[in-house]
């Protein structure tokens, strides 16, 4: 698979921390933070996911592209899907090494969820 840039696009990897230092969290829908890239402008912010906020409405709002995350559930993959944003795995322990294997189009699409419901885990990453 080739490289996924596009002009301008913002990609959001869930993440533990509020730094482009963090780890990357295990789950998309209680992840602690949604950190955000700027391909071409390198540029970078973070959200706090405190549980008030509807996440995929959140990632519309800011105009994403791309989700890179561990794990997601059928109902989250779906509403991204319906949101025109996609989303790719990746087990890497830092976001910024999750970016850079995404740049490098290290990264698969993913078209099934990782979690069921309940959050039970379908298999390790």
């Amino acid at each position: 698979m080739g490289k996924q840039r596009i002009a301008k696009m913002k990609i959001c990897i869930t993440a533990k921390g509020p730094s482009q230092l963090s780890k990357m969290d295990n789950d998309f829908e209680k992840c602690a933070y949604f950190c955000f890239f700027i391909e071409g402008k390198m540029g970078f912010e973070a959200t706090i996911n405190n549980g008030e906020i509807n996440p995929v409405q959140l990632l519309k709002d800011k105009e994403v592209n791309v989700v890179v995350t561990k794990n997601i559930s059928a109902q989250s993959l779906t509403k991204l899907g319906n949101a025109n944003i996609k989303v790719f795995i990746d087990s890497s322990k830092l976001i910024t090494d999750a970016l850079n294997r995404f740049r490098t189009g290290k990264l698969n699409f993913i078209g099934e969820p990782t979690v069921g419901s309940h959050f039970e885990k379908k298999g390790e990453l």
